[in-house]
């Protein structure tokens, strides 16, 4: 059994196994990604227990006004306490279990000393972001672990340009958990839909697509509000004045159980990535395939060569236009080409990730 703390504070849970070997996750408590990666080990043999990170800062009322506000004045006292409390956990997790293996995802709240001074025999860390992305310490982490997996495969050229030993470095990208992600029996009422944090190039796009595709039935679901960022607050007042808008754009995230709902019920999924991705995806390429819905993303290479030809590929504005309108008529093209991205999602589950993991870490 799984023992869920709130997402974003510090809190261990464990998943059992009657094998002795034992591992310990330190992960972003981020839509369950630590505890699929949880279930692939467990399936693999080992016990494991998670202590989950923020994704960004802690969350709760007192952590916004001490960290996020105090800290946009230069007072930094609060985070430096709450990131003590989170390494003493790790300390007293640590010390408990002794791992066979400890496996850090990310690694934006880790101490350097203290992932130095874990006893776990095999220490592993998944920069499941770009790099730069994952901390001020992610180069000091990568010195300090057995072998590092980079989500970006340009990211084993930066790291190596660092100074960090070129033969510990390993290219794994995200995969998907083939237990929530998965095809029901449901009727595909939803034209096009959309998951997923709403960074601006994102919402430009959508406001173009649902202004000049008027007839189409869009969902929208990621946070459209960020409290941070008054004028967002102005962007959302122009949405609920809409009625048509206030239908489309939901302002709020949604668990991983009800996304796969969502795309069940889309004829297209689409998916857009950040700036980063040079070579490598999101796993929303995988969760939506393995969803059995049909998808349309962005021009990307490595998902064309390397994960799926049969996921739709838009090049610029007018094309990604052209395409939605073409598949929304054409219902049985939609299904031969989810079906066969399905098919090739067989390689892409959290355990096959583990399994590759462990291959190159024995």
């Amino acid at each position: 059994m799984v023992r869920q703390g709130r997402a974003g504070d510090a809190d261990a849970a464990s998943l059992a196994s009657d094998s002795g070997m034992s591992a310990l996750i330190v992960g972003p408590a981020f839509f369950n990604y630590n505890e699929a990666i949880g279930s692939a080990l467990q399936k693999a043999g080992y016990r494991v227990r998670i202590v989950g990170s923020p994704v960004h800062n802690p969350s709760g009322l007192w952590n916004r006004v001490s960290i996020d506000f105090a800290g946009k004045f230069g007072i930094v006292a609060f985070r430096k306490a709450w990131r003590r409390r989170f390494n003493r956990l790790i300390c007293s997790t640590d010390h408990d279990m002794r791992p066979d293996l400890m496996l850090v995802i990310k690694g934006d709240w880790l101490d350097p000393l203290v992932y130095e001074a874990c006893t776990a025999a095999r220490k592993v860390i998944w920069f499941q972001d770009a790099a730069y992305r994952c901390g001020p310490d992610h180069l000091r982490l990568a010195q300090l672990a057995d072998a590092v997996f980079v989500f970006e495969s340009t990211d084993i050229d930066y790291f190596a340009k660092a100074g960090i030993d070129r033969g510990k470095l390993r290219f794994l990208p995200m995969g998907y958990d083939d237990t929530v992600y998965k095809p029901l029996d449901m009727k595909r009422e939803i034209d096009v839909s959309f998951v997923g944090k709403m960074y601006p190039q994102r919402k430009a796009l959508l406001a173009d697509l649902v202004r000049d595709l008027p007839g189409v039935r869009f969902e929208v679901w990621g946070r459209f509000v960020r409290y941070q960022e008054p004028r967002t607050w102005w962007e959302w007042v122009r949405v609920r004045s809409d009625a048509r808008l206030r239908r489309i754009y939901r302002n709020r995230d949604i668990p991983p159980q009800r996304v796969n709902l969502l795309y069940n019920q889309s004829k297209i999924v689409l998916n857009m990535h950040h700036d980063q991705s040079r070579d490598g995806c999101n796993p929303r390429v995988f969760e939506i395939a393995g969803s059995g819905a049909f998808q349309i993303c962005d021009d990307n290479g490595f998902v064309r060569t390397q994960v799926s030809d049969a996921i739709v590929q838009f090049q610029n504005y007018d094309d990604l236009i052209e395409k939605i309108e073409a598949y929304l008529r054409d219902d049985a093209g939609r299904e031969r080409l989810s079906q066969a991205s399905l098919s090739a999602m067989k390689a892409h589950t959290f355990a096959h990730r583990i399994d590759q993991m462990l291959s190159m870490v024995a």
